[in-house]
């Protein structure tokens, strides 16, 4: 019994975490995709935004030797797209271009929040808000730098959140998905579909797709569709959740399909 309430609960989060705002709603944080940050802030924008462009199935991976072991770190590659390692867990994917990349690992965080309210008073509120996110739980925050994907106060983002949960973390990566899909059945989420496989790097994944109609700070209730991916790792459950309007979605999974084939375990 106390595994199902945990994988409840585990459940309840994914989705809050997808729909209800942590990742661009609650924090609010439209205002990254249509301007550059400076280079005192540590983003890593893309230098040719292109919210559709993929990354090359087999990209020039940029070496990251002066890189230390710990926290999320990004490297952008020879075709625009960037390369996302998260040393404290131990996993790699490359991400496309056409976003800006919010690593939010605790010993960069705190600095970065004090340059945006620094050079922007207007965002105090919301670096207030980004200081509630648990940097050991929400490794990335990407919002899409095209403005037409921010509408009617919610703007198209992926989030990368690592949960431990050893239940989670060990059952069969096709019975995990077939437990989120009830799951998310039951708490409101309509046009479901899963899937379970092996991607090209080896590593078992689990793809749910769903859609949901979510408030918004503006009063307005918008039809998001949501691709989850998730992957095990050490004891965690990585999940990489790209959300946006319902009729930006076919356009925008494409480069989330090819992300997940990137995803790779490091020894």
């Amino acid at each position: 019994m106390s595994n199902i309430k945990g994988f409840q609960a585990l459940t309840i989060l994914v989705i809050l975490l997808a729909l209800a705002g942590i990742s661009c709603n609650a924090v609010n944080v439209p205002f990254l995709a249509t301007e550059t940050p400076t280079s005192t802030v540590t983003f890593t924008p893309s230098p040719t935004p292109s919210p559709t462009l993929t990354p090359s199935p087999t990209p020039t991976l940029v070496p990251t030797a002066t890189h230390p072991s710990t926290g999320i770190w990004t490297d952008e590659q020879s075709d625009g797209s960037s390369l996302v390692t998260d040393y404290d867990n131990q996993y790699r994917f490359v991400m496309a271009g056409g976003w800006t990349i919010i690593p939010l690992s605790a010993g960069d965080l705190s600095e970065i929040l004090e340059e945006l309210a620094g050079e922007k008073p207007e965002l105090a509120e919301t670096a207030e808000l980004f200081k509630q996110l648990d940097p050991d739980v929400i490794r990335i925050v990407a919002v899409n730098n095209d403005p037409k994907y921010t509408t009617d106060g919610y703007g198209t983002n992926l989030t990368v959140a690592a949960i431990e949960d050893q239940f989670a973390s060990s059952m069969p990566i096709s019975l995990l998905t077939g437990g989120f899909e009830q799951s998310f059945a039951q708490n409101g989420a309509v046009n479901i579909t899963s899937e379970s496989r092996t991607n090209k790097k080896g590593v078992d994944i689990g793809i749910i797709e769903y859609s949901q109609n979510t408030p918004t700070a503006t009063g307005a209730n918008v039809d998001v569709r949501a691709r989850m991916i998730f992957f095990q790792v050490k004891g965690k459950l990585i999940m990489i959740t790209l959300a946006t309007h319902q009729q930006f979605s076919e356009e925008l999974f494409a480069s989330l399909d090819d992300l997940a084939e990137t995803i790779e375990l490091m020894k």
